[in-house]
């Protein structure tokens, strides 16, 4: 908004408060009360009022608080060159400790963690910005996950002194990190409202195979807070839990709304098992061709062989095998190329399977292979190594 049309604003308005009385406003005329003025405007989050103001007083009064209100501004508008500059001057000229904190997050926000670490340690210096520029130091080294002990003495700072929630849950997964599961949940749940703490938590109970406890911490990250990844686990969990209908309920949410890959092939397994292959198909396909899930080339090369798509089921199973070496895709390979009658093909994957993956499945259908061949030795060999390895797998399970 331009300057002029600024005047007519606040005069319009002085004139409706009080008509009886002739009051009129001139910008420049009191650089203190044109600052007031614009920082009702940026309050209130008129910033088009407030930027014609604030580059009049911080450009021609040079007013320090005016420089960083600007470069305030200009970082909401996401306009980052714009707010550097202005915070460059409040912070470098006029030593303002809300101008340093400001730049250290613009720089991390930019990715420059050599700025950004130098503005943030001359904020740490007040205390007005002490707080928030010790967790964003600790955060910044955390990112970094070189430097593991600097990270634990700022977020330990920042977690244990000022009582920050984010510093705690960044501290909290650097214990998870370090496999420090105890003292990781103790920090995590110093940060009850934080979503991506609420996660860690319901994840770490979800391996520990604590499903009620890991539901209730990750049904209040997605439910209440919206955490996309929240979403997705509570499909993976449900489905783990052969709780199909609330599978399918997350990970839809997970799938449509925030476009989880993985979501995408669980989804698609779901249909699977349920027998409706063409949408099983679109689902994994999506993860498969968009996203890249590994586990996707497989499934689909499952699928695909099911509805007869032959050709496309040997290309999808093939990239799972030779490119991301899923044991599943040779057997389904050697199964695939079996039912195509190529049995020379079809010996070759089920081998894979059988000697180097160990799986019983493929060392029944070499056993009929070798059978059909009239090769008693060999089928006697594959029958007698399936059957040992399904009861040392009984024998493990029961363990």
């Amino acid at each position: 908004m331009e300057l002029s049309n600024v005047k007519d604003f606040i005069n319009n308005a002085l004139q409706q408060s009080n008509p009886a009385e002739k009051q009129e406003y001139t910008p420049g005329e009191n650089p203190e009360v044109d600052l007031q003025l614009a920082k009702q405007f940026f309050k209130n989050k008129l910033y088009a009022q407030a930027e014609p103001l604030l580059i009049l007083c911080a450009d021609t009064a040079d007013l320090p608080e005016a420089h960083l209100l600007l470069g305030s501004l200009y970082f909401e508008q996401n306009k980052k060159e714009e707010a550097k500059k202005y915070l460059t001057i409040a912070a470098d000229k006029h030593n303002l400790a809300h101008a340093y904190s400001s730049l250290g997050f613009l720089y991390k926000e930019l990715n420059d963690t050599v700025q950004a670490i130098s503005y943030f340690e001359k904020a740490e210096n007040d205390t007005k910005t002490v707080e928030f520029a010790t967790t964003q130091l600790g955060l910044i080294y955390l990112g970094m996950e070189t430097e593991p002990e600097k990270a634990k003495k700022y977020l330990h700072k920042a977690s244990d002194e000022f009582k920050s929630p984010e510093a705690s849950a960044g501290l909290g997964l650097l214990y998870l990190s370090q496999n420090n599961r105890d003292l990781g949940i103790q920090y995590l749940m110093r940060a009850p409202e934080m979503p991506a703490a609420l996660y860690h938590i319901g994840t770490t109970f979800m391996k520990e195979g604590k499903f009620k406890r890991a539901i209730s911490y990750l049904q209040k990250a997605a439910d209440t807070h919206k955490f996309p990844p929240a979403f997705y686990a509570l499909g993976n969990l449900f489905l783990i839990k052969d709780d199909v209908k609330s599978a399918k309920k997350y990970l839809h949410v997970a799938v449509d709304t925030y476009k989880i890959p993985q979501a995408y092939c669980d989804l698609g397994y779901i249909y699977y098992k349920a027998g409706n292959l063409a949408t099983a198909k679109n689902y994994i396909k999506e993860a498969a061709d968009t996203h890249n899930v590994k586990e996707a080339y497989g499934l689909l090369g499952s699928v695909l062989r099911e509805l007869k798509e032959f050709d496309e089921a040997k290309k999808y199973l093939e990239i799972a095998a030779q490119e991301h070496k899923l044991p599943s895709a040779y057997l389904n390979l050697g199964l695939l190329h079996e039912e195509l009658g190529e049995l020379e093909s079809a010996k070759k994957y089920l081998h894979i399977s059988a000697d180097e993956h160990k799986n019983p499945m493929a060392m029944i259908t070499l056993h009929s292979l070798y059978e059909q061949e009239k090769n008693e030795e060999k089928a006697q060999e594959y029958k007698d190594r399936a059957y040992a390895t399904m009861n040392a797998n009984i024998e493990n399970s029961n363990d």
